[in-house]
Order: structure tokens, then sequence, then C-alpha cells
């Protein structure tokens, strides 16, 4: 068990490190317009991947 933190770690880098471009469709595109600030749930004690840094902002 102690290794799938690892993997998902692993998986997680391999991901991020192979991501292109977002291509969106009009109809998301609109959306987004539409709404210009999101929410966003973070795990603030997972860094440095999320955190939260002195001034709060998520990072």
């Amino acid at each position: 068990m102690p290794r799938l933190p690892a993997l998902w770690l692993h998986l997680l880098l391999v991901w991020s490190a192979t991501a292109g471009a977002l291509t969106l469709t009009d109809e998301e595109q609109a959306w987004l317009s539409a709404h210009p600030q999101l929410r966003l749930g973070v795990d603030a004690s997972w860094p440095p991947f999320e955190y939260r840094d002195h001034e709060g902002h998520y990072q």
C-alpha cells in the first residue's frame, strides 16, 4: 500500500509534463466568459503541488 502514493505522484508528474494546450468548444468558452471567477477546492496540505502561501493564495 505505501507504493500507491508514489504511483499517483509519478502519474501526476508524467501527465503534467505531457499536457498540451486545452481545446475548448465554443459553448465551453462562452460559459467561461460568462463565469470569469471560479471557485476552487484545494488540498492545502500537499506542498509543493497544492498549498496556500503565507498570504493565503493558492499555489
